[in-house]
């Protein structure tokens, strides 16, 4: 496997993230056209080792993955590198109707992000119309400090369930806070921000 393409030819560290430990015959491929030794991201992480003091690379080719991958506590120093944003694409769909809590599923927050005018100022809709307002008192929508034409939060959605952050609320989504990013992204080339 060699270095992604979309990690830049001039950063210097674009290589450590096949230092050291990395060993091309050890790498997991996953491949939806079956080329790779899985199909499936959730097979390549179930066969990963279970509580590893080692990393395990899994390299997710092109092409588009429809599955809600979970990486269990216990599958440690799992590494997923893919050919990049536009060309490996991971989608799913999971809802408070089959069974997932907002712990598991529908928690999302825009922070500092463009709005633009094409977004209805409610800036949310119900997910199903079968009056069961369930989905609506257990996700978690939040917003922050967004800007363009569409940000104002004045004619927004008025659910439990959808929240304006304030900068310490909007902590707990940050990289560090969210993902525990700095205990394990210092080790890739992947260019972060800790902060809100």
């Amino acid at each position: 496997m060699g270095v992604p393409t979309w990690i830049s030819k001039k950063l210097k560290s674009r290589t450590r993230i096949l230092e050291s430990d990395f060993d091309p015959s050890k790498v997991l491929t996953v491949a939806a056209d079956g080329t790779g030794n899985f199909t499936t991201i959730t097979d390549a992480i179930n066969f990963a080792p279970n509580n590893s003091n080692d990393k395990t690379h899994i390299y997710v080719k092109q092409g588009l993955y429809e599955e809600n991958v979970e990486i269990p506590s216990y599958k440690t120093h799992i590494v997923l590198l893919g050919d990049g944003a536009d060309i490996t694409t991971i989608t799913g769909k999971r809802s408070v109707g089959d069974g997932w809590t907002t712990f598991r599923s529908a928690t999302l927050v825009y922070l500092n992000s463009h709005i633009d005018s094409f977004i209805n100022p409610a800036g949310w809709t119900q997910w199903s119309d079968d009056n069961d307002d369930q989905e609506l008192k257990t996700l978690y929508y939040g917003e922050y400090d967004n800007d363009g034409p569409s940000s104002s939060t004045d004619d927004r959605v008025q659910w439990k369930g959808y929240h304006k952050m304030d900068v310490d609320a909007t902590y707990n989504f940050t990289v560090s806070e969210f993902i525990s990013g700095d205990e394990w992204l210092d080790s890739t080339a992947f260019p972060y921000d800790h902060r809100v």
